[in-house]
């Protein structure tokens, strides 16, 4: 392994690293309500089913159904923070690449004055 790629690693670990420390940080309960409490419009769709059932049958699917919504609700949710979450990502790469792309000019402008010392 070259250093180039030992280091290309560090850096990678480092930003997954601090993906999974953001991610941990978020908390389900930050989304809004609103976002987090709609449901798809399958979901309504089967809701409106159910109601449809005659009584007795409605009870038994019912009560499979509810674990069903809290279940659509919660992978909305976690959606909700992984969209933010690679937003997020996003927003830090092009911030690494700004700040590498200065670091160059800097070592750039660094290298030429000390090329006019030299002469």
């Amino acid at each position: 392994m070259t250093g180039g790629t030992r280091r290309r690693g560090c850096v990678a670990n480092r930003l997954a690293k601090g993906f999974i420390l953001r991610l941990n940080a978020l908390s389900l309960d930050k989304i809004p309500s609103s976002q987090a409490e709609t449901v798809s419009e399958e979901m309504e769709m089967l809701i409106k089913a159910v109601r449809a059932i005659p009584y007795p049958y409605r009870e038994q699917v019912s009560g499979a159904l509810a674990p069903v919504q809290h279940e659509a609700r919660r992978n909305k949710r976690k959606m909700t923070l992984l969209e933010d979450a690679l937003a997020q990502i996003r927003f830090d790469m092009k911030f690494l690449v700004f700040d590498l792309e200065a670091t160059r000019r800097e070592r750039d402008a660094l290298q030429q004055k000390l090329n006019e010392l030299g002469e």
